[in-house]
């Protein structure tokens, strides 16, 4: 089952999230599990989801302006306007295609 939050971004149970991806139960996507990869997502052929997913990330102030800044010499260097998201997006992709990144950042966790 799919609905509507306040700010308009659809919200998908567990069950309706399994259906989505083609699995019988809802225990696929339990608690520290990941589903599966996305391979029809933005930017890349056949069928799949249309709508965009929401996805909030709450960062500490200094982390935010830090951000802020590469992302403001990032656009100065390249002469164009360059957001956050267009960041995210970018090192999502990065993340989801090098698997050196993604050892790299799985490492992060066993340091924390």
């Amino acid at each position: 089952m799919t609905g509507r939050r306040k700010d308009g971004a659809e919200s998908v149970t567990r069950a309706r999230m399994a259906a989505m991806l083609g699995q019988g139960s809802t225990d696929a996507i339990g608690a520290g599990q990941v589903p599966p990869r996305d391979t029809q997502g933005p930017g890349r052929t056949g069928g799949g989801r249309v709508t965009p997913m929401r996805l909030s990330v709450d960062l500490a102030p200094v982390a935010y302006q830090r951000l802020a800044q590469w992302v403001l010499d990032t656009g100065a260097d390249l002469g164009q306007k360059v957001t956050h998201v267009a960041v995210f997006r970018a090192l999502l992709d990065e993340l989801l295609d090098d698997e050196v990144l993604q050892a790299r950042v799985r490492h992060r966790f066993g340091q924390r």
